[in-house]
């Protein structure tokens, strides 16, 4: 019998993710939440992802209305290498669910879609979330052996996007390294990168701002632990003595015991991140290494706070367009930290151009076009 599409019907998708999209520990699972929330308006969808990378509580509602959820147990040799687990339980939610179209998720996952494509005559989708081997030899920086994988994300990479349907890359720039990568490609720049309805200029803080300066992130992750460092040995210190009741607030997990001062507050993994930016006079963006979009710069932004970052920090950002929002090398982090503190401190000007740009509903159209286009060319035997 030869099965094609209904167009009455919602398309069926398999979501393959080398994260946990139902967590909320980072900036990279809560743009896989807001995937997921737009994608079930569209598509039977069926979640295939490794778990267990992340501290954090798990969303219950992010699961609610999928056709099917099985995690597979992270582990470094299953996210840097292969695994096997990974795949046997994408091939068995295809013999179960037969979807007309893969969705392939950060990383590696490119080349998981690849092989079960070619197996089961599947288009799929890829979407990066960074240019993976040029973030490992930036990452090789501080960590050598990070060299050895460059070879193999970038064969990994550039046969991912050459087989794919349709690529989705995080930002223009990234989009162009894969042009480059796999010419006559279709590559597209999609940020998807925040959920509207929980970032956004009405995040709520106290009546009376104190002098706050917040960094956000997952600081077992080395770019975030190494700006972590340059912060507490380099910034506060020089911030301190002219401004003396600042507080700078670090937020996430895996903060270095090592690292302490007197204006230096831990609050390890929260709840209620909104509320966390809500508070802040001053949000940091201190990072000097890694790839991709900084989603905490996007979410910084689109709740309207005054953002201080590096150039990397708001790499694939045209950072010229928005209001209060200072950049240049952490040389220059205390003159600039200290110059915001004197405010404003937020801003609702930058909302409709961030919103429309980097938000996972206002181009969730443009992504569920580009599915549905794939899955369109899907004819097979069942």
């Amino acid at each position: 019998m030869i099965r094609t599409l209904d167009a009455a019907a919602r398309p069926r998708l398999l979501y393959l993710a080398l994260y946990d999209p139902t967590n909320v520990a980072n900036g990279t699972c809560a743009r896989g939440r807001a995937l997921l929330a737009e994608l079930k308006a569209h598509f039977q969808v069926s979640l295939v992802f490794l778990q267990g990378q992340f501290q954090g509580r798990e969303d219950e509602t992010a699961v609610r209305g999928l056709h099917s959820s099985a995690p597979v147990k992270f582990t470094r040799m299953a996210y840097f290498g292969l695994s096997p687990a990974l795949y046997l339980q994408a091939r068995r939610a295809i013999r179960d669910y037969r979807p007309d179209v893969i969705f392939a998720d950060l990383d590696k996952a490119g080349l998981y879609g690849w092989l079960l494509g070619r197996q089961y005559g599947i288009p799929y989708v890829y979407s990066s979330h960074n240019v993976e081997y040029r973030r490992f030899l930036d990452l090789a920086r501080t960590n050598l052996l990070r060299i050895l994988f460059v070879p193999y994300m970038y064969f990994a990479e550039r046969l991912a996007v050459k087989k794919a349907a349709a690529t989705i890359a995080i930002s223009e720039p990234d989009a162009a390294v894969f042009r480059r990568l796999a010419p006559g490609a279709a590559v597209h720049a999609l940020a998807l990168s925040f959920d509207e309805d929980v970032f956004n200029p009405d995040v709520q803080g106290p009546s009376t701002l104190e002098p706050v300066v917040l960094m956000v992130g997952n600081f077992d992750y080395p770019p975030n632990r190494h700006a972590a460092r340059e912060v507490a040995r380099r910034i506060i210190p020089a911030v301190a003595r002219s401004v003396p009741n600042v507080k700078f607030r670090f937020v996430g997990n895996g903060f270095p015991a090592s690292l302490t001062h007197p204006n230096l507050e831990v609050a390890g993994f929260v709840d209620n991140l909104p509320a966390e930016y809500g508070r802040a006079a001053v949000v940091l963006v201190p990072v000097e290494m890694g790839g991709g979009l900084k989603i905490k710069a996007i979410e910084a932004l689109a709740c309207g706070r005054s953002v201080v970052s590096t150039a990397k920090g708001v790499e694939g950002i045209d950072h010229a367009e928005y209001e209060l929002l200072r950049v240049g090398p952490l040389a220059d982090f205390p003159a600039m930290i200290i110059a915001a503190l004197k405010g404003p401190y937020s801003t609702a000007h930058n909302w409709e151009r961030i919103r429309s740009t980097y938000s996972a509903r206002s181009q969730s159209a443009s992504l569920v076009s580009i599915l549905k286009r794939a899955a369109g060319t899907m004819t097979r035997t069942d």
